[in-house]
Formats: C-alpha cells, structure tokens, sequence
C-alpha cells in the first residue's frame, strides 16, 4: 500500500495563502499521508540535498512544519530515480518534459498550485491525470484528497479479507507495493514451516493438480516482484526430526519457486525451538519500514480464494518497530547460525 511519489521542493515554501496554523496543519497532512503511503523519490542525489536544504528553510518560517519533514525522512522511504531523471520536479513547466522524464517513474507528482496549472491541470482540479498517461499530477495543499494517496488511504481502512477473496488480489493490493519498494522482507509466522512440511508430505502421496502451498506461492510472487532483496522467514520446530524435514521442505521450495536470478538476493530461514518460542503466535510481512500484521496464519492463504478470512493490519513508521521487536527477540532464541537457502 505504498506509491512511488516525486515532490516539487517549491512546494515546502509555497504557503497556498494560509499562515500560522493552517500552513503547519497543510505540512503535517501531506507528511503523515507520505509517511504512511509515500516512497518519495527524487530525480538523483542532488535532488535529495536540495529537499533536505528546503526542510531547513521551512523550519525557519515554520519549526512545527519543519519538524514533520524531518520527521518523514527518519522515519518514510526515500530513493532514487534509476536511472536519474533528466530534471527535477521544481525545474519542469512543460508537460511533456514531466511525462518524459518520471511518468512509469512514479505514480504521482506533488507540486505547488502556479506549477500544476503550467503543467496543464485545471484550475478547479485538485489532481489531474493527463489524457493517455498514469501519472497523477496532484497540489501539495489537496494531496489527502488525490486519487493515488487518498485510495491507498482508503484501503488502509478496509482491513477485513472476507471469505471467497481472491489471494492475488491480496497481494497486488496490499503486499506487493511493500516488497516492490523494499530492500529486506521479513515474513513471520510459527507454524510456516510446519504447514509447508505437512503439505509437501501430503501431496508426495496424492496424484493430480494443486494449488501453491501459501509459503510457495509467497516466495515465488516475492522473487517475481521484489528487485535485489533479502528475505528472512521466521518459522518454529517441535523437535530435531522435525526440523530436519522443515529443512529440506524449505530446500526444496527454493530449488522448485525461487528464481536463482531473480530479484531475491539472499534467502535465510530462522529456525526457533517451540521449547524456547513463548511468544503469542504473530503473524507478518514486513518489507523495511512498513509492514502488514495478520489476525491469522499465513496457511489463510493456502488457497486461491480465501476459504476463511482474517485481518490484515498496516503498519509503518514508529508502530512498525513493534514487528522488529519481535523479529529481534527471535533471534537471541536461536541457538545455531540461521538456515541460508540462497
């Protein structure tokens, strides 16, 4: 549930006519939608530098408004346009230049009110999409209000996955932007490992067509999506012969649905005791700086529609260090180097 948006740096000055209050409360809602929806990208490095010299510049005619920026670049994505854009967002007027230069770049562009109308939106339009493009052209003073953040925003709020939903529209709406802006994936759930193992057993002595168990479809739509990633599965094991037999099932899942040049650089699996693993059974995907929390097991997902539902929770910035919590304590219960598959 993350866009990819690129930001002209004017924007952060250009007080749409308001002062005091209404310019500090305008910054921290576009902040806190970017915080929690945005992958802001810039055209290069010098972009960023420039973005970071305009946060100190608003501090000083605003130390609240300032603060949220800082706060978006602890906490939010940043990156790069690869290969650089051409331009900067606040150096483009002309709308082709724009669409050259970052449309299938990002999905939407912020910009002052004076830029969006150069570029050719309506003056009554708080977002615009040009005719035959996908990039949104929205103002920073009505970014909550745009298609892209707004809907994105929207289905934060929809966090029931209700029986009969179909699983691939699961992951194009809520996991795969995570992982497509990650650099890590951390999938947790206790009984992951188990169930794969359990599944492969039963298919060895079945005949006839399946469906991707829920731990093969996940790694295999993770390599299909993400770009250089390392993945770390968090999983349990009731005894030594169990755990051997989580082992090659896991082995034998990346040999049969990892892409060995794909886009999953590294895969590792942490492998904890249940004798040791006292901790309530939470289940999660989370891809850097945000992730999705589960009110159930992964194996919700075993089939391609849903034959029970759950929840699914979306986190980010300071609610996600909950789930490193959890990762970090699983760690310190391990009594051997984690299990590496690729």
């Amino acid at each position: 549930m993350i866009a990819p948006v690129a930001l002209s740096v004017d924007a952060l000055l250009d007080g749409c006519g308001r002062d005091g209050g209404r310019f500090t409360e305008m910054h921290r809602q576009l902040t806190e939608l970017l915080l929690a929806h945005g992958e802001l990208v810039f055209a290069d490095a010098d972009g960023e530098r420039a973005f970071v010299k305009a946060i100190r510049e608003l501090g000083k005619v605003s130390a609240l408004a300032g603060k949220c920026w800082e706060e978006l670049l602890h906490h939010g994505r940043i990156g790069h346009a690869t290969p650089p854009a051409p331009a900067r967002v606040e150096q483009i007027i002309d709308l082709p230049e724009l669409l050259a230069g970052w449309e299938g770049v990002v999905d939407a562009t912020v910009v002052e009110p004076d830029r969006a109308q150069l570029l050719g939106a309506p003056p009554t339009e708080v977002s615009w999409i040009p005719p035959d493009s996908d990039l949104e052209i929205t103002c920073h003073d009505c970014a909550t209000a745009s298609e892209t953040l707004a809907g994105l925003q929207r289905l934060d709020r929809r966090r029931t996955i209700r029986k009969g939903s179909d699983r691939e529209r699961f992951w194009e709406e809520r996991l795969a932007p995570l992982v497509r802006a990650a650099e890590r994936v951390h999938v947790q759930d206790k009984y992951l490992g188990d169930n794969l193992r359990w599944q492969l057993e039963q298919r060895a002595r079945s005949k006839g067509p399946f469906e991707l168990q829920e731990t093969e479809w996940l790694l295999r739509r993770i390599s299909e999506t993400g770009r250089g990633l390392t993945v770390s599965l968090y999983t349990s094991y009731r005894s030594e012969i169990d755990r051997r037999a989580i082992v090659a099932a896991l082995q034998a899942t990346t040999a049969a649905h990892v892409a060995r040049r794909g886009s999953i650089e590294r895969l590792q699996a942490f492998l904890v005791s249940t004798e040791v693993w006292k901790e309530p059974h939470d289940r999660h995907l989370r891809a850097d700086k945000s992730g999705v929390e589960l009110s159930a097991g992964f194996d919700r997902l075993r089939t391609r529609k849903l034959t029970k539902g759950f929840t699914a929770t979306y986190l980010y910035a300071a609610d996600v260090e909950k789930l490193i919590g959890e990762e970090d304590t699983l760690r310190d219960l391990l009594n051997e180097p984690p299990l590496q598959l690729l």
